[in-house]
């Protein structure tokens, strides 16, 4: 063998004897990045899992005061509408009542003019008339309903 070839040979098998050198560093290298690469992503998970924990406790608070408000508010417009509508209420009631007044006073006109023509008797007579009676009778009723519900209206007002 030649000198060139012997020299040669030494050399590929330093190369060869500092390849697999090179290949275990690299392989450790390898291994070592990957553990830091694995902590580094545990730790971002912790940290991730640690900020999601406040952002879910952050909207529980958030969810819950916007119930709670949002409770109130309803309630508030349930009561304020059950007060309008007993208000209102008692206000068409008045007003049922005051047609009905009308209308009994109309009749009690009738009725008195029928009997003073008829029997031509003092005013005072008129009102021992059965259907006049009646007719009184109702009529001083739905004032005193008239009353009552003009008291319950300033009530609830105050």
């Amino acid at each position: 063998m030649s000198a060139k070839a012997k020299s040669s040979k030494k050399g590929s098998g330093r190369r060869a004897r500092k390849q697999p050198g090179i290949l275990t560093e690299a392989a450790e290298n390898i291994e070592q990045g990957a553990e830091i690469v694995g902590e580094k992503i545990s730790d971002v998970a912790g940290q991730t899992a640690d900020v999601a924990g406040e952002i879910m406790d952050a909207m529980k608070k958030r969810l819950k005061r916007a119930y709670e408000a949002g409770s109130r508010a309803v309630e508030e417009v349930t009561r304020s509408a059950q007060e309008y509508a007993d208000r209102y209420k008692q206000h068409a009631e008045m007003k049922r009542l005051a047609v009905e007044r009308t209308s009994l006073t109309a009749k009690l006109g009738l009725a008195t003019y029928r009997h003073f023509k008829e029997h031509q008797s003092a005013p005072e007579l008129l009102f021992e008339d059965k259907e006049i009676k009646a007719l009184v009778g109702k009529i001083e009723k739905l004032d005193a309903d008239v009353v009552r519900i003009g008291e319950e209206i300033e009530q609830g007002k105050q």
